[in-house]
Protein backbone atom coordinates (compact mmCIF):
# COMPACT_ATOMS: atom_id res chain seq x y z
CA UNK A 1 0.00 0.00 0.00
CA UNK A 2 0.93 3.39 -0.64
CA UNK A 3 -0.20 6.66 0.54
CA UNK A 4 -0.15 9.21 -2.45
CA UNK A 5 -1.36 12.84 -2.35
CA UNK A 6 -2.71 13.60 -5.69
CA UNK A 7 -5.20 16.75 -6.29
CA UNK A 8 -5.40 17.50 -2.67
CA UNK A 9 -6.79 14.61 -1.38
CA UNK A 10 -4.90 11.65 0.49
CA UNK A 11 -5.56 7.73 -1.12
CA UNK A 12 -3.98 4.85 -0.24
CA UNK A 13 -3.50 3.00 -3.05
CA UNK A 14 -2.32 -0.71 -4.01
CA UNK A 15 -0.03 -1.02 -6.87
CA UNK A 16 -2.63 -1.79 -9.14
CA UNK A 17 -5.22 0.94 -8.56
CA UNK A 18 -1.61 3.10 -8.63
CA UNK A 19 -1.09 1.95 -12.34
CA UNK A 20 -5.05 2.94 -12.57
CA UNK A 21 -3.53 6.84 -12.00
CA UNK A 22 -0.74 6.22 -14.63
CA UNK A 23 1.79 7.30 -11.48
CA UNK A 24 5.28 6.72 -13.50
CA UNK A 25 7.49 4.11 -12.01
CA UNK A 26 4.47 1.87 -10.00
CA UNK A 27 3.87 -0.22 -12.93
CA UNK A 28 4.68 -1.10 -16.63
CA UNK A 29 2.79 0.36 -19.56
CA UNK A 30 0.14 -2.71 -18.94
CA UNK A 31 -0.81 -4.45 -16.13
CA UNK A 32 -3.75 -7.65 -15.15
CA UNK A 33 -6.22 -6.60 -12.78
CA UNK A 34 -8.67 -9.71 -11.92
CA UNK A 35 -12.49 -8.79 -11.52
CA UNK A 36 -15.59 -9.73 -9.89
CA UNK A 37 -19.22 -9.36 -10.76
CA UNK A 38 -20.95 -7.00 -8.15
CA UNK A 39 -22.36 -10.48 -6.61
CA UNK A 40 -18.56 -11.56 -5.56
CA UNK A 41 -18.02 -14.03 -8.35
CA UNK A 42 -14.71 -14.52 -10.73
CA UNK A 43 -15.11 -12.58 -14.17
CA UNK A 44 -12.61 -12.48 -16.36
CA UNK A 45 -9.13 -10.54 -15.89
CA UNK A 46 -8.71 -6.91 -17.59
CA UNK A 47 -5.42 -6.07 -19.29
CA UNK A 48 -5.77 -2.51 -19.17
CA UNK A 49 -2.80 -0.53 -20.98
CA UNK A 50 -3.11 3.33 -20.85
CA UNK A 51 -0.48 4.13 -22.47
CA UNK A 52 -1.56 2.36 -25.45
CA UNK A 53 -5.13 3.06 -24.61
CA UNK A 54 -6.63 -0.07 -24.95
CA UNK A 55 -8.51 -2.97 -22.72
CA UNK A 56 -8.55 -6.32 -22.99
CA UNK A 57 -11.96 -7.94 -21.06
CA UNK A 58 -10.54 -11.76 -20.80
CA UNK A 59 -9.74 -13.42 -24.41
CA UNK A 60 -12.75 -12.23 -26.43
CA UNK A 61 -13.15 -8.48 -26.07
CA UNK A 62 -11.35 -5.91 -26.70
CA UNK A 63 -12.20 -2.05 -25.94
CA UNK A 64 -9.98 1.53 -27.36
CA UNK A 65 -9.95 4.01 -24.36
CA UNK A 66 -12.03 6.99 -26.02
CA UNK A 67 -11.40 9.35 -22.21
CA UNK A 68 -9.55 9.56 -19.34
CA UNK A 69 -10.32 11.98 -16.44
CA UNK A 70 -9.13 12.55 -12.63
CA UNK A 71 -11.63 9.96 -11.71
CA UNK A 72 -12.52 7.85 -14.83
CA UNK A 73 -11.46 5.69 -17.43
CA UNK A 74 -14.21 5.56 -20.75
CA UNK A 75 -13.79 2.83 -23.25
CA UNK A 76 -15.99 1.72 -26.67
CA UNK A 77 -15.76 -1.93 -27.63
CA UNK A 78 -14.08 -2.20 -30.84
CA UNK A 79 -13.85 -6.02 -30.83
CA UNK A 80 -15.53 -8.94 -29.95
CA UNK A 81 -15.26 -12.56 -30.57
CA UNK A 82 -12.20 -11.07 -33.13
CA UNK A 83 -14.54 -9.26 -35.11
CA UNK A 84 -16.63 -5.66 -34.37
CA UNK A 85 -20.26 -6.19 -33.68
CA UNK A 86 -22.55 -5.79 -36.44
CA UNK A 87 -25.35 -4.48 -34.20
CA UNK A 88 -24.86 -2.13 -31.17
CA UNK A 89 -21.65 -1.89 -28.68
CA UNK A 90 -20.34 -1.73 -25.46
CA UNK A 91 -19.33 1.18 -23.25
CA UNK A 92 -16.94 0.46 -20.34
CA UNK A 93 -16.72 2.77 -17.16
CA UNK A 94 -14.11 2.48 -14.36
CA UNK A 95 -13.33 4.17 -11.54
CA UNK A 96 -9.60 4.88 -11.20
CA UNK A 97 -9.40 5.44 -7.35
CA UNK A 98 -11.74 1.87 -6.36
CA UNK A 99 -11.70 -0.64 -9.33
CA UNK A 100 -15.66 -0.51 -9.56
CA UNK A 101 -16.30 -0.73 -13.31
CA UNK A 102 -19.80 -0.14 -15.12
CA UNK A 103 -20.13 -1.91 -18.55
CA UNK A 104 -23.60 -0.99 -20.79
CA UNK A 105 -24.33 -3.29 -23.81
CA UNK A 106 -26.62 -3.41 -26.69
CA UNK A 107 -26.24 -5.99 -28.92
CA UNK A 108 -28.43 -8.85 -31.09
CA UNK A 109 -28.89 -12.16 -30.09
CA UNK A 110 -30.66 -15.41 -31.49
CA UNK A 111 -34.00 -15.59 -30.09
CA UNK A 112 -34.29 -19.18 -30.74
CA UNK A 113 -31.65 -22.28 -31.25
CA UNK A 114 -31.64 -21.86 -35.19
CA UNK A 115 -30.71 -18.24 -34.90
CA UNK A 116 -33.69 -17.83 -37.99
CA UNK A 117 -34.71 -15.35 -35.46
CA UNK A 118 -33.22 -12.68 -33.76
CA UNK A 119 -33.81 -9.58 -31.31
CA UNK A 120 -32.23 -7.07 -29.79
CA UNK A 121 -31.08 -6.46 -25.93
CA UNK A 122 -29.65 -4.16 -23.66
CA UNK A 123 -27.60 -4.95 -20.30
CA UNK A 124 -25.72 -3.70 -17.62
CA UNK A 125 -23.07 -5.03 -15.65
CA UNK A 126 -20.77 -3.95 -12.57
CA UNK A 127 -18.34 -5.18 -10.30
CA UNK A 128 -14.85 -4.90 -9.04
CA UNK A 129 -11.08 -5.01 -10.71
CA UNK A 130 -8.45 -5.35 -8.81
Amino acid sequence: MKLLLRFGVAWLLSVPSAFIWGIPGTASAATNLQCKTESGAQASRLVLDLKARTLRWGTSTEYRITGVTKRFITAVEVRWMGAPREVGNEVWVMNRATGQYWRASVFEVCAVADCKKKTVEARTFKGVCR
